[in-house]
């Protein structure tokens, strides 16, 4: 295996994920076959072999790699067992042809908590009314405001009060979170998700189940199609 320039101490653990990450993606392994050992990488990459070891069991949860005990390390099928889910640990992105799906999943799952938001979180608006406030002044600041989206979007999750759906939230948006900065940036995308979000607040306020989560709904995919035309643009 030809040497790898070392790697900086500061973020040793997540420049390993990368770089393993990198290796597998490019092909230069094909699946099926045997990643060098711990020790080779360790040497190769100028680190400690446990953070080696830690990097691969990442790489294993996001079904990138199959750790095979007193056989090696093994690179997994694109298509087989592959966690979409456990991408974010791995550093990974979302496939564009499966971004659709993504959408669509959150599209459901972010309705169904909108609804459940407005079922058991009426009377506790006031996180979302201030995610309202640092949008608004966002936009008249000319930034992006992906954190205060984010925000938004676990805050609904929270009022739902059912942790296993705000857990399933936060990684489903972490998916789609790349390159959000620019994607809100663009035309007036960050203003059309005002609106849409002020509905959607107004609809809980009130306890209106069914409009909260028509409102998400609605929300949601226009976000998708406006996103999928964003990428489709870049490339």
């Amino acid at each position: 295996m030809r040497q790898l320039h070392p790697l900086p101490k500061a973020t040793v653990f997540e420049q390993v994920v990368q770089r393993l990450r990198s290796i597998i993606e490019s092909g230069q392994i094909a699946p099926g076959e045997r990643l060098p050992s711990e020790r080779e990488f360790a040497e190769s990459l100028g680190v400690n072999r446990s953070s080696v070891r830690e990097a691969l069991r990442v790489l294993e949860a996001a079904g990138l790699v199959d750790i095979q005990h007193g056989r090696g390390v093994f690179v997994r099928d694109s298509d087989d067992g592959l966690d979409i889910l456990l991408l974010p640990l791995a550093g990974g992105e979302v496939p564009a042809e499966l971004l659709p799906d993504l959408f669509e999943a959150r599209s459901i799952l972010e309705s169904t908590l909108a609804r459940l938001a407005a079922e058991r979180g009426a009377s506790d608006v006031t996180g979302l009314e201030a995610a309202l406030t640092e949008l608004e002044e966002a936009i008249s600041h000319g930034e992006a405001p992906i954190g205060v989206d984010r925000a938004f979007h676990l805050e609904i999750a929270r009022l739902a009060r059912n942790r296993v759906l705000q857990a399933l939230v936060k990684t489903t948006y972490a998916l789609t979170e790349k390159r959000f900065d620019d994607f809100f940036a663009a035309g007036d995308r960050a203003r059309r998700s005002l609106v849409q979000h002020r509905q959607i607040v107004e609809h809980i306020r009130a306890g209106d189940a069914v409009g909260a989560e028509e409102a998400m709904a609605a929300h949601m995919q226009d976000t998708a199609r406006a996103w999928l035309r964003y990428i489709k643009d870049q490339q």
